[in-house]
């Protein structure tokens, strides 16, 4: 038997004339006939007359200047629309990027002749399916097979880059559904004024010394700026002893400062913060010099627009609501500061491993003292020396997330951030895919799901995703979940896309609103609508400037992980045991001891159920999960989700995809009920509670019957939103 050659021992080339691929024709039609299950008949003249016309691409490989047969691509189709009949690569140059090329090749033909799409036929039950998913080829709907097959047949689309007068919905910069966010230059930091006593704390070791340095570290870290006010000056040159030789006037003197603001500006706001803030003292005249000076101070913030004012006056941070509303400024303590530039942070993001064509599959972090297994993979990938480098980088006061995905312990996938916070809701996003390995798609929903979830933090993040050129399925994939080119930007190797991470109600509405408009320059309208359908609009003022009208479906793809709970917007709570809990939305707390199914990396999941079922769950609808006590679950609801689509399936003909998506096997399926069809529920948008809502709980609220939910029934607009305020809020 001839060995098996590696990539460096052989060159392929790809023949298209007629000339060239005669000699190799009927070689073409021999080696199809061997797997006749995959490929289907075609009549001995097929390929003879495919040759002739120009629709067989052959692969030859070159070997001592000798080509040898290596695979064949047999493609078709009326303009603007290709088809691809037959990918073929002979076993023993297998996993050498034979059938890659042969369809690119078609694609780049494609393109060229101004072609709007290339489409190919798959049985469901072939694992070439997986092929046609790395190759950006999408799954646009199901027919039935031959009658002698009793197949179902998946018929897959990969949409060109030409010109498109007409065609299917796209997800390039154009599409409707974008927030045409803009590209921004996320080194830009907020900038913080310093009371005066904040300093203190710092250079004379007084209570709060630990925190401002914290805060100082963070500064250093570019991650807020610090900056004093003239007045702080001033007001150290009153009260300095000795003056002027003070060390720590001295010290302040080389401080970042803003200028005081024109005498007529600080007379109108000194006057009106004083009633806000001194009220009393205002009144009865008895305003001390240090209350005027801390209102120096803070209309000095207010004048040179700052993001906020670090004090630790009682009275100010008093009046920190009636601040942000009148002038946009936040004045904070030095505690919550600190937490907020410095996190004392534990990870959410969990290590997952899964089953993967009976390999093993795990997404985890990578320790700091860990890189060698990145720099590795990176310099394989090709990645310029800077990316690498920054990939290794660890800042302290800096936290950085590093993910990577492994496959039989080889590395797939690497995924890099910094971990944000409130002071900066930006993610800088890096993703570097092995898009030839069979994984890919997993690891990449794996990646962008861990990066989406970072926004669970009560504050929106805006993320800005970096791909290497060229990587079309991680494009692909990064637009279903809500990623998209940005408007000011026509790089195709960044995308841009907020996620929320929250459930919106009535109750915080208003505070989101004001989140999005301040950190992303997005405006919701000023007060919550009132639930329609899921197809009603939002009027969305983008950066641009645009108003964009949205659907509700369409919002929450773009803002995902979000649910807008409008008033009267109905949902469903479901039952589901422990067991499959963590695998289907993430309850899982450590890495299990067993692997899990792919399910466990992908951003949709499909819940199965019992066909009576049917009436309650809808497209778009919000569902919450109920773990029951069952085996030592919490008996709690847990989590939320949305429903994305609602099939009625064959237990025994249900589609490899939507098992794939599931967390139980054909087997546990048949044995779910007795009738022979299951309800089979995608889910997107998965959220966890940070509380569990009790069973008790549940049932004074009426959100449960006397059944104690051993199957999903209907919520009331009202119960939904009591169980995520109290879950989720």
């Amino acid at each position: 038997m001839e060995r098996v050659l590696s990539k460096l021992e052989f060159k392929i080339e790809i023949l298209s004339r007629p000339d060239d691929v005669a000699e190799f024709v009927e070689q073409a039609q021999r080696a199809a006939d061997t797997e006749k299950r995959a490929l289907g008949f075609l009549p001995d003249q097929a390929f003879k007359q495919a040759a002739d016309q120009g629709k067989l691409l052959v692969a030859v490989v070159m070997r001592s200047k000798r080509r040898t047969y290596g695979g064949h691509l047999l493609h078709g189709g009326v303009f603007p629309y290709a088809k691809i009949f037959q990918v073929f690569t002979l076993p023993k140059f297998r996993s050498r990027g034979i059938g890659r090329r042969l369809v690119e090749e078609i694609v780049r033909r494609a393109e060229t002749h101004q072609f709007m799409s290339v489409l190919a036929q798959v049985a469901d039950d072939l694992g070439a399916n997986r092929f046609w998913e790395r190759l950006g080829f999408e799954l646009i709907r199901k027919k039935l097979g031959g009658r002698t097959t009793g197949r179902q047949i998946n018929v897959r689309i990969r949409e060109l880059n030409t010109l498109q007068l007409f065609g299917l919905a796209t997800t390039d910069a154009t599409s409707p559904e974008d927030l045409k966010l803009i590209s921004r230059f996320f080194d830009v930091s907020p900038t913080y004024l310093l009371d005066i006593n904040i300093l203190f704390d710092l250079v004379k070791k007084r209570a709060n010394l630990d925190e401002v340095g914290r805060i100082v570290r963070a500064s250093f870290n570019n991650l807020v700026r610090l900056a004093i006010a003239d007045e702080f000056i001033r007001e150290l040159e009153r009260t300095s002893v000795p003056n002027p030789n003070d060390p720590i006037l001295e010290f302040a003197l080389r401080l970042p400062r803003l200028q005081k603001p024109p005498s007529e500006s600080i007379k109108n706001i000194v006057e009106d913060l004083g009633k806000l803030i001194f009220p009393d003292q205002v009144s009865h005249g008895t305003l001390r010099q240090q209350d005027l000076s801390d209102l120096v101070h803070l209309t000095t913030a207010i004048y040179h627009q700052a993001s906020g004012f670090v004090t630790g006056e009682k009275a100010i941070l008093r009046a920190r609501t009636l601040l942000q509303t009148k002038y946009s400024i936040d004045v904070v303590g030095a505690e919550e500061l600190a937490e907020t530039v410095e996190p004392s942070y534990s990870s959410e993001t969990q290590s997952i491993q899964a089953l993967f064509e009976g390999q093993m599959l795990q997404g985890k972090i990578v320790p700091d003292d860990d890189q060698c297994q990145i720099s590795e993979f990176l310099d394989r990938m090709g990645c310029p020396r800077q990316l690498v480098q920054d990939a290794a980088r660890n800042d302290p006061g800096r936290p950085h997330r590093k993910l990577i995905v492994t496959c039989e312990g080889a590395v797939v996938a690497f995924g890099s951030w910094d971990i944000p916070s409130a002071v900066r809701p930006h993610l800088q996003v890096f993703l570097c895919v092995d898009e030839d390995h069979r994984a890919v798609t997993l690891a990449v929903e794996f990646l962008l799901d861990s990066a989406s979830k970072e926004s669970l933090y009560d504050y929106p993040v805006q993320s800005s995703l970096r791909l290497l050129p060229g990587h079309v399925i991680t494009r692909r994939l990064a637009i279903s979940h809500g990623f998209r080119p940005a408007a000011n930007e026509a790089s195709s190797t960044t995308l841009q896309k907020v996620s929320l991470g929250q459930s919106v109600t009535s109750k915080n509405w208003v505070n989101v609103r004001q989140q999005l408009k301040t950190g992303m320059n997005l405006e919701l309208p000023d007060s919550m609508p009132t639930f329609q359908s899921i197809r009603q609009t939002f009027a969305i003022r983008t950066p641009t400037g645009q108003i964009v009208h949205l659907s509700l479906l369409e919002l929450e793809t773009l803002l995902s992980p979000a649910l807008f709970i409008l008033t009267g917007r109905v949902g469903a709570i479901v039952p589901i045991r422990r067991v499959y809990a963590a695998d289907l939305i993430g309850g899982g707390r450590q890495l299990q001891l067993l692997a899990g199914p792919e399910a466990v990396l992908l951003r949709e999941r499909t819940y199965f159920s019992h066909p009576r079922t049917a009436g309650v769950f809808t497209k778009g609808i919000p569902v919450v999960f109920y773990e029951s006590a069952r085996a030592g679950g919490c008996a709690s609801a847990i989590a939320v989700a949305r429903v994305a689509r609602v099939e009625i399936v064959s237990k025994n003909s249900a589609s490899t995809e939507l098992l794939r998506r599931g967390v139980i096997d054909r087997k546990i399926l048949k044995n779910i009920c007795l009738a022979d069809t299951v309800v089979a529920t995608t889910i997107d948008s998965i959220m966890t509670f940070r509380a569990p809502v009790r069973l008790e709980r549940l049932r004074s609220m009426g959100a449960v019957d006397g059944a104690n939910l051993v199957t999903a029934r209907p919520l009331r607009a009202e119960r939904l939103v009591q169980i995520l305020e109290e879950g989720m809020l």
